[in-house]
């Protein structure tokens, strides 16, 4: 734990893991989102990856309860090849699912589907 920090880029590029043990929902949780970006390996709870979406075990690891949120914090941090496929899967999934391009989309779907339901 380091408190508040400048250059929050440069913490998620010196970690090795990242944990998030998200135990509401409440939307898109950005902190996951700029770890993947950063091409750190995430561990969440279903909460923080529920509108995520990234496939458990494969983008991210996604742990319930405190004994198994350890057990993949550890696995990662001892096993430097899934690490790097939970990391790299991981901000593939982000650069597909989260581009400019596909939210500009997905903002343009939803503003033609309330332009109908208004005629």
């Amino acid at each position: 734990m380091t408190g508040f920090v400048e250059n929050l880029e440069l913490e998620y590029k010196r970690a090795s893991v990242f944990a998030a043990p998200i135990l509401a929902g409440g939307g898109v949780i950005v902190k996951i989102l700029d770890a993947m970006a950063a091409g750190v390996p995430v561990v969440t709870t279903s909460f923080g990856n529920e509108v995520i979406r990234a496939e458990a075990g494969k983008d991210i690891l996604v742990a319930d309860s405190p004994e198994d949120f350890a057990l993949d914090l550890v696995m990662l941090l001892k096993d430097p090849e899934i690490r790097n496929s939970v990391a790299e899967r991981g901000h593939r999934h982000l650069s597909v699912n989260f581009s400019e391009e596909r939210l500009l989309r997905t903002l343009d779907a939803a503003y033609q589907e309330l332009i109908s339901s208004a005629g």
